[in-house]
């Protein structure tokens, strides 16, 4: 891409919070949120307004990228889809010896766990289990998750995509750099991983990096 064509691409890309259809490394989705999160004085404004759905979207998809990176020993990118199929793609480099690298593509969807669902049995059965195998879920959890065995149960039968729970690590803990992974991928058991988006994603005083590159992807 010569110089005038991707001065087009930065002039033609579209924003939703996060730039929309491009690749973005982890760091530059985490400073995105960093800064709409220090400038909401009302932090409980993030978990029910309609307006940072996006955001929160990228929040829990970046605690997945971050454990898939250690459990796969390989970097993980987000992007943000402009249109409304799903709601984030994470990808990971299939071969980085070439000019143009191939990415591997996993598309997923973000649920979100309220205090305005019933029971998780409740909200596996009417959000989850119709779209287990449409792409892989990532479930945010706003509160706390007693039982995840029967969606375990679940992905497992029906040898569904990958389902991933984002969590506290415990109900007194309320740093909203901290997370719990659960990954459920059919005959394979429960994975679980604390991440600590802070010293994972190190913050650096340098501007928020986008590849503009049209991405060569192919799905996973």
């Amino acid at each position: 891409m010569n110089q005038e064509e991707f001065a087009k691409q930065i002039a033609t890309t579209q924003t939703d919070i996060f730039p929309l259809d491009r690749m973005l490394p982890l760091v530059s989705v985490y400073k995105i949120f960093r800064e709409r999160y220090e400038k909401e004085p009302q932090k409980s404004t993030f978990l029910d307004n309609s307006k940072y759905k996006r955001l929160r979207e990228g929040y829990f998809g970046l605690f997945v990228a971050v454990a898939l990176n250690q459990w796969e020993n390989r970097e993980h990118f987000l992007s943000f889809p402009g249109t409304p199929e799903n709601d984030i793609n994470i990808l990971s480099a299939k071969d980085l010896s070439t000019p143009r690298p191939v990415f591997n593509k996993m598309i997923c969807d973000v649920k979100e766990f309220t205090n305005h669902e019933k029971t998780f049995s409740d909200f596996i059965d009417h959000k989850i289990s119709p779209k287990l195998n449409t792409y892989s879920i990532i479930i945010g959890s706003h509160r706390d998750i007693i039982d995840f065995e029967p969606l375990y149960d679940m992905v497992n039968n029906k040898k569904t995509l990958p389902t991933y729970i984002v969590s506290a690590p415990n109900p007194l803990d309320s740093d909203f750099n901290i997370g719990m992974v659960t990954m459920l991928l059919a005959g394979i058991t429960p994975k679980q991983l604390r991440v600590d988006l802070k010293e994972s994603l190190r913050i650096d005083g340098g501007p928020i990096k986008v590849f503009q590159d049209k991405l060569r992807d192919k799905l996973v």
